[in-house]
C-alpha cells in the first residue's frame, strides 16, 4: 500500500471534493480518499500493484482539475 498527497488546483466547493472523491473510488486499486477542499489537498491510499500514480492524476485532470503537486 502506497500513501501519497496531492496538490490540486480548481477545487473551490465541498462538490469539487466529491467529484475527485467519487471519481477515485470507482477505480481498482484506490483504498481510500481523503480531499480537503479548504487547502486543495488529496491523500490517497492504492496499491501500487493495480494502479499507478500517473493513471491517478490522469483521472484528477480527466474530471477537470489539475494536479500542481504530488509528495
Amino acid at each position: 500500500m502506497k500513501n501519497i498527497v496531492i496538490e490540486l488546483d480548481g477545487l473551490v466547493c465541498p462538490m469539487c471534493s466529491s467529484n475527485i472523491e467519487n471519481g477515485l473510488k470507482k477505480q481498482k486499486g484506490i483504498q481510500s480518499v481523503n480531499i480537503s477542499y479548504n487547502n486543495s489537498k488529496a491523500k490517497i491510499s492504492f496499491n501500487e500493484e493495480e494502479i499507478t500514480i500517473d493513471e491517478i492524476k490522469d483521472i484528477i485532470e480527466d474530471l477537470g482539475y489539475d494536479v500542481l503537486n504530488i509528495k
